[in-house]
């Protein structure tokens, strides 16, 4: 099964809505009492169903516009908690109602704009996350798979369709514990008990612990010199996950993986790039799995060393990549802003097995991903509107593990803003890309 984009028509609640989301809905929301009017017509609701908020107006801003970092705080601070970490003018927003996710950043204080996406419709309005209306955020945690028959996104014995599927609650409704706190970095763990789609019991308690990273520390983590007039915010997060059950996982009855979700903005001078290994196909694999088939041309490319996807929120797609063609980097570039972002993980240094997040029952369990990037959209370019937001996901191994043993997956978040010049440096040493290869 192909996700579909990720939107969804909010209910607005008579005087939920901030200054700010006031001026939101007042730019993209202008014909809502002429949708409400019409709720009872068929077409629209089958209309509102089938493709989510349908807008016969665009902002004229776009996405990464809208929003300051200091709005995103008021806002955070009306309808969940916060936690700000950071220095100087780069700080991160988190919140531990919201499984202690990263919902936001910024390399320029309050005023400066919010670097992630996150669904503020959706959290206005106290809505629960769907297939069609995530919550978002730069950095937050998953424990998967989504696919297969070790699915902890699906009831057992029901089909894997987008009807069935449902985030587990402890990582989309239930607020997580603030273990710790200091002024570059937060804890917070949570306790679960699922099951899968096989009717195995899964027993976990999850650590999370979010660190802001320094100019001078994001430098040395990535071997390049980051000059002075480069504005940065940076962070990383180390996921761990322990089985807290009687029982071991294996192929018997439970296994598990981790994912670290980013989200960011979605722009019309936006593209992701995905560094892969060259080689053998029969050795390594497909370079990339597309299950939205987008031809070859602008939106999704394949150039020798890396892959380019166009994320600008106007047509859904979505690439995924497997262990053994990964660099262990996602990237993308904003060339209007001259924002240049980069998303590493850290990888076993040894072959491992993937679990798949395809919506699918595999014949092979472990023909898994190890990364993937997805641009929201409706499925025709242009025809609906819908939340201008990308994805990237990384996945930690299929993890089998004995009672009381656990596994971490640390994931970092690097934001650049600065001349061509200066981010075509930073992007050769972290990508092995020019700056004239980042460029539309």
């Amino acid at each position: 099964q192909m996700r579909e984009a990720k939107t969804a028509k909010p209910k607005l609640k008579k005087g939920c809505l901030t200054p700010a989301l006031t001026l939101y809905y007042s730019s993209h929301m202008k014909i809502l009492p002429k949708i409400c009017a019409l709720a009872a017509s068929a077409l629209t609701c089958i209309m509102l169903a089938a493709c989510g908020i349908i807008s016969e107006a665009q902002s004229e801003y776009a996405e990464a516009d809208k929003w300051t970092f200091g709005k995103d705080i008021s806002l955070l601070e009306t309808y969940a908690d916060c936690i700000v970490l950071g220095d100087g003018e780069s700080f991160l927003a988190l919140s531990p109602k919201l499984q202690g996710r990263v919902l936001t950043s910024t390399f320029d204080g309050a005023n400066g704009r919010s670097l992630g996406w996150y669904n503020r419709t959706l959290l206005a309005n106290g809505g629960e996350e769907s297939h069609l209306n995530i919550i978002g955020g730069e950095d937050y945690v998953w424990v998967g798979p989504e696919g297969s028959e070790y699915s902890l996104f699906f009831p057992e014995k029901e089909l894997f369709i987008a009807q069935n599927w449902k985030i587990p609650a402890a990582f989309s409704a239930e607020p997580w514990k603030l273990a710790a706190k200091s002024k570059y970095q937060a804890k917070f763990e949570k306790q679960a008990k699922l099951k899968n789609a096989k009717g195995a019991d899964v027993s976990m308690n999850v650590e999370r612990e979010v660190s802001f990273v320094s100019k001078q520390n994001a430098s040395k983590i990535l071997g390049v010199e980051i000059p002075d007039s480069v504005k940065v915010v940076a962070f990383q997060s180390i996921n761990k996950l322990t089985n807290s059950g009687a029982e071991a996982w294996g192929e018997g009855g439970a296994l598990v993986n981790m994912s670290a979700h980013s989200c960011f903005n979605a722009n019309k001078s936006t593209y992701a790039f995905v560094p892969y290994k060259e080689g053998d196909q029969k050795q390594l694999g497909a370079i990339i799995s597309d299950p939205y088939n987008e031809p070859v041309g602008d939106r999704l490319s394949v150039a020798p060393e890396y892959v380019r996807l166009r994320v600008d929120g106007f047509k859904v797609g979505e690439i995924f990549m497997n262990q053994k063609r990964s660099k262990n980097v996602i990237a993308s570039y904003d060339s209007e802003r001259n924002i240049l972002t980069i998303v590493k993980y850290l990888s076993p240094t040894r072959e491992r097995k993937y679990l798949p997040a395809l919506w699918k029952r595999a014949a092979d369990v472990f023909d898994g991903e190890a990364l993937s990037v997805f641009n929201n959209g409706p499925a025709v370019q242009g025809s609906f509107f819908s939340e201008k937001f990308f994805e990237t996901t990384t996945y930690s191994p299929a993890l089998a593990l004995e009672p009381g043993k656990s596994q971490i997956h640390v994931q970092r978040v690097f934001h650049f803003q600065g001349s061509e010049y200066d981010l075509g440096i930073i992007a050769y040493k972290c990508l092995g890309l020019t700056i004239n290869q980042l460029r539309p």
